[in-house]
C-alpha cells in the first residue's frame, strides 16, 4: 500500500492506493494536463497508509484546493516529509522495501 503524491504541476493529489500505475492512469483520464507521480510513502498496511494521507490532509488543510487536490508550497516533499518520502524514481528501493516488509510478514506468521 502507498501514500501516493500525484501532480499536474500545479495541483498535487495526496491519496492511497494498492495499484500506484492503475490509480495514475484512472486519475489521467479525468484530468486535461499530463499527470505524474511526485512521490510514494510505502506502508506495511491500508491502515498505515490511512492514517498517514489523514495526517498529511490535516497538515496541508491551508493549501487545499478542492477535495483530496492541494496547492503544496515549492519543496515540501524535499523537507518537511523527507524521512517518510521515496522519490518514483527510486522505484528499485521501493520494490525492495515491498518485499523486505512480505517477508518480515512471513516470518512472523511462521512464529
Amino acid at each position: 500500500c502507498f501514500v501516493y503524491f500525484i501532480s499536474d504541476g500545479k495541483y498535487t493529489k495526496i491519496g492511497v492506493s494498492k495499484d500506484i500505475i492503475k490509480r495514475l492512469n484512472s486519475l489521467q483520464i479525468a484530468n486535461a494536463r499530463k499527470l505524474k507521480i511526485d512521490a510514494l510513502i510505502p506502508c506495511a498496511t491500508d491502515y498505515y497508509a490511512r492514517q498517514i494521507e489523514k495526517w498529511l490532509h490535516s497538515s496541508y488543510d491551508y493549501c487545499k484546493a478542492m477535495g483530496e487536490w492541494f496547492e503544496l508550497p515549492k519543496n515540501c516533499l524535499n523537507f518537511e516529509l523527507s524521512d517518510y518520502v521515496v522519490e518514483f524514481k527510486d522505484r528499485i528501493l521501493v520494490d525492495y522495501e515491498i518485499e523486505r516488509r512480505k517477508l518480515y510478514k512471513r516470518q512472523l506468521d511462521n512464529l
